[in-house]
């Protein structure tokens, strides 16, 4: 409703959030705790933040198909899950969590949307959809939601930077979720709320997809290697 309505003055450039409270569940134990990939995950199905089947979570397709919805409102184009380029959390080891910490960072499974290119401002802009694991930096608002929490950022023309914060996971928070969708049926709301926000994507025309090696970014990369003198000239000229 905040896209649709509360924000309905501004050109939204771009979301970017943590969209899966089982991932940020198990990437907290991983830098809080110091527990492992496995460690992590086996917690949090323990305690009901994952399913017995974590794949569709712990694989990014969870968070893939709410920001291919967030992304359909945002920018009123059409836009599908397998629209958007997918990486999971299954790979990231603690070694990953303590460098990133080292730099400053927080690791986060991080969903992007966002208008891209020198046309940026205008309709006929591309949009550039990722889930991925992202360093954020530690100051960083993003980088402070904890836990079973997700988050969204959302930047228009006009606000500028707006948050939105709450738990992602849990009993209680997913129960909260469905008698609110229920009360809306009951109330007869959500037929009229549906028509005016024009959720559906056949309401809309397709999105101009850029593909995911457009995204301007600085990457992180871990190598193994020899600790002698020469090795890095190796690897920056291999053979």
């Amino acid at each position: 409703m905040a896209l649709q309505f509360g924000l309905f003055a501004n050109r939204i450039a771009g979301l970017y959030g943590i969209l899966n409270g089982t991932c940020n569940y198990i990437l907290t134990q991983m830098t809080d705790a110091g527990k492992s990939y496995a460690q992590a995950l086996s917690e949090a199905q323990k305690f009901g933040y994952a399913e017995a089947d974590p794949a569709l979570d712990v694989g990014g397709q969870d968070a893939a198909q709410k920001l291919s919805i967030l992304a359909t409102l945002a920018f009123g184009a059409r836009i599908g899950p397998d629209d958007v380029a997918c990486q999971g959390i299954e790979q990231i080891e603690l070694t990953d969590i303590r460098f990133a910490s080292e730099l400053g960072y927080q690791v986060k499974l991080l969903a992007i949307a966002e208008r891209t290119g020198a046309a940026a401002s205008s309709s006929s802009s591309g949009v550039l959809l990722q889930v991925q694991p992202c360093f954020i930096h530690h100051q960083l608002p993003l980088a402070q939601v904890h836990g079973t929490f997700n988050a969204l950022s959302v930047y228009g023309d006009a606000v500028g930077h707006t948050m939105y914060l709450g738990r992602g996971a849990g009993q209680m928070p997913t129960a909260s979720a469905v008698v609110a969708d229920l009360m809306n049926v009951a109330s007869g709301w959500d037929g009229t709320a549906f028509t005016q926000i024009r959720m559906w994507p056949d309401q809309h025309g397709r999105a101009q997809l850029l593909p995911s090696d457009e995204l301007c970014s600085r990457f992180y990369l871990r190598i193994y290697a020899r600790d002698e003198p020469g090795v890095v000239a190796r690897v920056h000229h291999p053979g």
